[in-house]
């Protein structure tokens, strides 16, 4: 079935054909086996700086390529996205349940988890919706999930909406180890991706990376110094 123009693109099934994109993920994945050995990275949130930035396309391929690289390893790759879940369109599952029914005790972590077509790449939508106003990452069933997979996964990779405009993204990086933020050149304002570099430095939120979109000219050096 031919997927609807807004699903985020899996490049890394077309490698060939996605080169450039594929060559940085692995830059990414570098990084990122590099601070698992020396500081234990093991949960990574991905950002956008904005939305429409290609952030849960960067999520779904990081996740892929290292998979793909490192096929000793279990990766587990979650949908955060409140606002706009992908995860299920992409890899094709059903939408429910996921992340939310679990965390509310409607449904068990083995019914959530999804295959992908790789062995060691397993998959969590976001699921129903929430039902409460406020958060249902502040609920101690998201800490000890957390807490559970992190034995159980060597990475766990989190897509998320941009973290300026979530409460909900804000919460989630709280737990995470790292925080990857995705950007895109010609759309994404510098004072924007200076703005989200502070308040993750407030938050003492570890930057781990970036991946820049349709990149042609430079943007800030802390930017390129991450990648």
């Amino acid at each position: 079935m031919k997927k609807k123009r807004n699903t985020p693109r899996l490049w890394v099934k077309e490698a060939g054909k996605y080169q450039k994109a594929v060559e940085s993920f692995r830059t990414l994945e570098n990084t990122i086996f590099r601070y698992k050995e020396k500081e234990n990275v093991q949960t990574i949130l991905i950002t956008g700086v904005e939305r429409r930035v290609g952030t849960s396309t960067a999520a779904f391929n990081l996740a892929l390529i290292c998979a793909k690289d490192m096929p000793q390893q279990k990766i587990l790759l979650i949908d955060t996205d409140i606002s706009s879940p992908s995860l299920h369109k992409s890899f094709d599952f059903p939408p429910s349940p996921g992340a939310i029914d679990f965390f509310y005790g409607e449904a068990m972590l083995s019914e959530v988890v999804q295959e992908s077509f790789l062995p060691n790449l397993k998959l969590i939508g976001l699921g129903g919706n929430s039902k409460e106003s406020i958060s249902p990452f502040t609920r101690q069933s998201f800490q000890d999930f957390l807490q559970f997979v992190k034995k159980h996964y060597d990475f766990i990779f989190i897509d998320s909406a941009p973290w300026l405009n979530s409460s909900h993204t804000q919460r989630v990086s709280l737990q995470t180890d790292g925080v990857i933020v995705v950007a895109e050149a010609y759309r994404t304002h510098i004072e924007t991706v200076t703005e989200l570099y502070h308040k993750l430095q407030l938050n003492n939120i570890f930057l781990l990376g970036s991946f820049l979109n349709r990149r042609r000219h430079p943007v800030p050096q802390w930017l390129y110094n991450r990648i």
